[in-house]
């Protein structure tokens, strides 16, 4: 259906005082893909589609499909002065009010935290929906901003809240010049992870040899690099320790020669596809369609997959 009728959106000026007008063409853009009366949907970190927009729909359908699981996205209010909207996005976007039986296929998004600071707003913002799900951790480029104290806050955390995984955590040898105290507040996160059974999310730039090789020494970790961007021969030693892959937006740049040789080489079943950050949620389909070009696949085909990835790594019912 997609190379059909392509990918469309509407501009917010179009539903928000013309609902029933915003309706008939989401109707028309569908249409062909509407199967036993299931309208379909997709969402993703950052979109901006409202309750109000949805209701109209709900009324017409007997459910609404929403499409992709989003592997990776983050909760953070800003960062060295630059502003991010992901906590009231996500909201708006998953709160459905009045939606109290969603379809068995219904999928959702990831929320990793990046420290003390914001385990509660990603908690909050997790626990008001069905559709999201949280973990907590401590980045590393924040590290710096945590002692101690904060690991054995996380140990409770973890115990209290039941995020689905620990991170996102890892190693930052370009950002982060403190290489020892990174690789501290990571080996005890790893050690959190596999006491508590969870997978983790990992943070990992400019230091996947000293990932892999910290992961190798807990037999029981497992979980996703997360915006993969190691090498091909280490993609294959973390292949054999059990670990997944996440890509974003960096694998649609046609010049990504690296990443797209790996995409290749990697077993369709150990990659999820994220937003990140990303201000533009609607990217994760650019994301599955550079999958499936790659895979020579379809992009149902690798939607499908990619989020039995997810739902199998975090255990997700």
């Amino acid at each position: 259906p997609y190379k059909e009728i392509g990918i469309k959106t509407l501009k917010p000026f179009a539903i928000k005082n013309k609902i029933e007008k915003a309706l008939d063409q989401l109707s028309k853009i569908n249409e062909k893909i509407i199967l036993n009366n299931k309208f379909p949907m997709v969402f993703g970190g950052e979109h901006s589609i409202t309750p109000g927009a949805i209701k109209p729909i709900v009324k017409k359908y007997d459910e609404i499909v929403l499409l992709h699981f989003d592997a990776h996205a983050d909760l953070r209010e800003s960062y060295n002065g630059e502003k991010f909207s992901h906590a009231s996005a996500i909201k708006r976007c998953l709160d459905f009010d009045n939606v109290n039986s969603p379809s068995s296929s219904t999928t959702g998004v990831i929320i990793p935290s990046t420290g003390k600071d914001n385990w509660d707003s990603v908690i909050a913002c997790c626990h008001s929906n069905d559709n999201s799900y949280f973990a907590l951790g401590i980045h590393p480029w924040f590290v710096k901003d945590h002692q101690m104290i904060d690991l054995h806050d996380l140990e409770v955390r973890i115990e209290e809240e039941k995020p689905i995984a620990v991170g996102e955590c890892g190693l930052d040898y370009a950002k982060v010049k403190d290489q020892n105290t990174q690789r501290f507040f990571f080996d005890e996160q790893v050690a959190l992870a596999t006491r508590f059974d969870l997978p983790l999310i990992i943070h990992s730039v400019h230091a996947t040899e000293d990932v892999t090789d910290l992961l190798k020494s807990y037999s029981k970790s497992r979980g996703v690099i997360h915006a993969y961007s190691g090498s091909l021969q280490q993609a294959e030693n973390l292949l054999k320790i059990n670990f997944s892959f996440g890509f974003g937006t960096s694998l649609t740049n046609p010049h990504a020669y690296k990443l797209h040789d790996i995409v290749k080489f990697l077993p369709i079943e150990s990659i999820v596809i994220e937003t990140d950050d990303r201000k533009n949620p609607d990217e994760l389909i650019q994301v599955a369609e550079r999958v499936a070009r790659i895979k020579k696949i379809t992009v149902d085909q690798v939607i499908e997959q990619c989020d039995q990835n997810t739902f199998n790594i975090f255990k997700i019912s």
